[in-house]
């Protein structure tokens, strides 16, 4: 059960499944790009402070620099993206999370499936906290789809998934992973076009 439910934590969701749910935003799709990117900076990039939320668990605090349409504001989108994950895991609240999925996004379609699983089976997410963020390249926008490709590091703490009845579903380790993330702009606002491990 535990590897259904979970598998690995934010490492695992691209990639380790197959026949993924289309479908996060309902947003009018661009065509997703696989360019040969063309560097242009390499910076790291400090995680914002969180705000606590209504349920208790400090929720990410929205970056101004996400209000840019370039390529700063898709490195801010996505680092609050991927740090909105473990609030998404412990909370079950998805809708920002939604809210920021293109159609296309099969990392974050099954991220929304994860949360809403351990809510209906009444599990518990402990751990697994985004402990650090590092944007090692961004790229060139892509001229025919608009799509900003990024190159981050993200290393995450190691998540517990705890059954009702105290039982240990699962238990992973501290991981620190590379991912390509594609970002674009869909009705003014970030999307996330697809994350997934760049190995």
């Amino acid at each position: 059960m535990a590897r259904a439910l979970h598998r690995r934590p934010i490492a695992a969701a691209a990639l380790a499944l197959s026949g993924l749910v289309a479908g996060c935003s309902g947003a009018e799709d661009p065509e997703p790009a696989t360019p040969e990117p063309t560097p242009v900076t390499s910076a790291p990039s400090a995680s914002p402070s969180p705000s606590p939320s209504a349920e208790g668990v400090d929720k990410p605090e929205r970056p101004a620099a996400m209000d840019q349409h370039d390529a700063d504001g898709a490195a801010a989108a996505a680092e609050y993206f991927i740090e909105l994950y473990d609030y998404v895991m412990r909370t079950g609240d998805t809708s920002e999370w939604e809210a920021m999925s293109h159609g296309t996004c099969g990392f974050c379609s099954d991220a929304i499936s994860q949360a809403n699983r351990l809510q209906s089976e009444q599990a518990t997410w402990s751990g697994g906290e985004i402990v650090a963020i590092e944007v090692t390249e961004t790229y060139r926008q892509d001229s025919v789809t608009g799509i900003y490709p990024l190159d981050i590091r993200v290393n995450q703490a190691a998540a517990t998934i705890t059954g009702p009845d105290g039982e240990v579903l699962f238990e992973g380790t501290d991981e620190t992973v590379p991912y390509r993330v594609e970002m674009g702009v869909v009705d003014d606002q970030w999307s996330v076009i697809e994350i997934a491990e760049n190995q």
